[in-house]
């Protein structure tokens, strides 16, 4: 390999298969910068001392043209900055690290072949670039950037990666962050994952998972880890009841911790965490509203989200405000004492996962007269219903105390 002007040159015969002509050296010299179209992508390059650098012309950040950006060479050093002149990101143009945070510029290999330029425009393999959208939806997610989320999760989904995934990730980076356990993020995501299956506009099926990661990044931007207890002896639901009505966090979690550890899942622990959220009118509803959205959130994203959700919930569960003890509500045990069990309009439509909170139409047909309430379709476990009866005295007397 010779050298001209302090430029590696190539043989034709060296240049491989992916590397295509951008330039004419002299020309690039001459103005000391240029732009090459290849194969869809814009690629600036410049003369930089004896060196010749290429990135993609568009700034990851804004994707405003970079061939208008500033280049700073401090030749003692070896550095070679390219400030984009629209927001003022910095990067390294040798290495296309970005100098103040943030996304990470495209560089490309060069060679000079004859007096021409050439690029190598491979792009890496798909696992590396998956991998990479992670690492930097990572930091996105940490810094809740909600336009650096985006473009990283549109760089994942560009590699061949599923996005969805992002969401399981979020859960895993996000669930022992939420001190008093699991927020409207996580249902909310169960709901955007539901468009997203249902969409096949890639603009608003990315919308769906950009909002979903980002309402979780909201909620634990710049909270520590809150760790969850380790497992108790024994897993035994009656204790687990009794510990998260008595709001004990290390007591109730060891016992789930212990039950997972057993092998049991959310199909088995379903019904005594429904029991723990209707002990209570608690937290307006939501208790008892996240149970089956986290559910969904099992079923669509697979285990590596179920200990994460269910440690979760149970931590909102533990914490979550009782409204029934306060006068607007105090007569919660006794209507939910009084609901039948079931009815016998209430059934499951075919294909619906298998739990309480699905509510089927009555045998009358469609409409809004044939909906069964959500309240009627609940099957109330018997040891709740006794356990809402028994409690009603104590209301009865909290409220004569007004």
């Amino acid at each position: 390999m010779a050298r001209q002007g302090g430029v590696a040159m190539s043989s034709p015969a060296e240049i491989g298969a992916e590397w295509r002509r951008a330039v004419a050296l002299d020309r690039l010299r001459r103005d000391g910068k240029a732009v090459a179209k290849i194969e869809g992508k814009q690629i600036a390059l410049f003369a930089a001392g004896e060196r010749i650098l290429a990135c993609n012309n568009r700034c990851p950040h804004e994707g405003y043209p970079l061939a208008e950006g500033t280049l700073a060479e401090a030749p003692a050093e070896g550095a070679c900055t390219l400030t984009c002149n629209w927001h003022n990101w910095k990067f390294d143009l040798a290495t296309g690290d970005n100098l103040h945070g943030g996304d990470n510029l495209r560089v490309y290999p060069t060679r000079v072949v004859e007096g021409e330029i050439w690029v190598d425009v491979a792009d890496p393999p798909a696992a590396e670039r998956q991998a990479q959208a992670y690492e930097h939806l990572r930091a996105g997610f940490e810094d809740d950037d909600y336009d650096r989320m985006a473009r990283e999760l549109a760089r994942l989904a560009k590699a061949g990666g599923d996005p969805a995934q992002a969401v399981a990730a979020a859960i895993e980076w996000s669930h022992d962050r939420m001190q008093y356990g699991m927020t409207h993020a996580y249902a909310a995501a169960s709901g955007w994952l539901r468009l997203y299956d249902q969409s096949r506009d890639p603009e608003l099926r990315l919308a769906c998972i950009v909002e979903a990661v980002g309402y979780i990044s909201f909620d634990v931007a710049r909270e520590p880890s809150y760790p969850f207890a380790p497992p108790g002896p024994m897993w035994d639901a009656a204790g687990f009841l009794a510990a998260v009505e008595a709001q004990d966090e290390p007591l109730a979690i060891g016992h789930l911790r212990r039950a997972l550890a057993e092998g049991n899942g959310f199909a088995e622990l379903e019904p005594v965490l429904t029991e723990a959220a209707l002990a209570h009118y608690a937290g307006f509803g939501h208790s008892l509203i996240y149970i089956p959205h986290a559910g969904d959130l099992i079923a669509r994203l697979g285990r590596r989200v179920e200990a994460p959700l269910i440690l979760a919930l149970a931590r909102a569960l533990i914490y979550a405000r009782r409204e029934d003890l306060i006068p607007e509500f105090r007569a919660y045990a006794d209507t939910l004492a009084q609901w039948p069990r079931s009815l016998p309009s209430a059934r499951r439509r075919p294909g619906d996962r298998k739990s309480a909170w699905r509510l089927g139409r009555s045998d009358h047909g469609g409409g809004g007269g044939g909906r069964v309430s959500r309240a009627a379709a609940l099957d109330i476990p018997a040891a709740a219903r006794r356990r809402f009866a028994q409690s009603a005295a104590v209301r009865h007397r909290l409220a004569g105390e007004d």
